[in-house]
């Protein structure tokens, strides 16, 4: 592989194993000779010949396949960054050591992304998607990431608070079958980069402009994600 060949994100292993036995007891390990019984072991004890060994009526086979995901690029242009997973568009700003995406993801990754209307309106298509911790790590753009709390604190010192989103929070249940939308007190929040027991920024516009880092649910809660790209 070329060093400008592209690493892939995924790797996924299936394995078949199929058998024409139906069941089988309990096995019986031996040093030499792999028997399911105990009266097999003393009858072929010492016999190191693989041609000597008892043959079994039941034959097995194990199917290994592997695929690899192909990762999805981004496009640039300008100050513009085109995800290709959906063509969805986002403006770009350089801050600190980082270049970000200047709103919210709105990639729908396969779980653990909430939505829903208030007032008529599609709350993700104001604020972005809201996702579990899970599928944060999965939302961004292929080479791009989470921030760290440091990214987000020397962004804060470069942009107005009008630059953040303000987009508010899903509370799930412990079975994930429903969830509520929030948005008390005008707080947004978003998952950062999990260190020393933070894992999210809590964006306050009631009070003083606030940023509030605090570890959440990774499983009872569901947050923006802005995306980042280090140099």
């Amino acid at each position: 592989m070329s060093s400008g060949a592209a690493v892939p994100d995924t790797v996924h292993k299936q394995v078949v194993i199929k058998s024409s036995a139906s069941s089988y007891p309990d096995p019986y390990f031996s040093s030499g000779i792999f028997c399911w019984t105990a009266e097999c072991e003393t009858k072929w004890a010492g016999v190191t010949s693989s041609s000597a060994a008892p043959k079994s009526s039941s034959s097995m086979t194990i199917d290994i396949g592997m695929s690899v995901e192909t990762p999805v690029e981004p496009t640039i242009n300008g100050n513009t960054l085109i995800d290709n997973r959906d063509n969805q568009s986002y403006p770009l700003q350089k801050g600190g050591s980082a270049l970000w995406m200047a709103s919210n993801m709105k990639y729908k990754t396969k779980n653990g992304t909430y939505c829903t209307e208030q007032d008529g309106k599609d709350v993700c298509d104001t604020y972005g998607m809201f996702y579990t911790y899970a599928a944060a790590q999965s939302a961004c753009p292929y080479g791009w990431r989470l921030p760290t709390q440091a990214e987000v604190e020397a962004m804060r010192e470069t942009v107005d608070f009008e630059w953040w989103a303000i987009g508010g929070r899903f509370e799930i249940s412990d079975n994930g079958a429903s969830s509520q939308y929030g948005q008390a007190e005008e707080q947004g929040r978003l998952w950062v980069i999990a260190e020393n027991s933070v894992n999210s920024v809590r964006i306050e516009n009631y009070s003083g402009n606030k940023f509030v880092f605090e570890n959440a649910s990774a499983t009872e809660r569901a947050f923006n994600v802005r995306c980042i790209k280090s140099n």
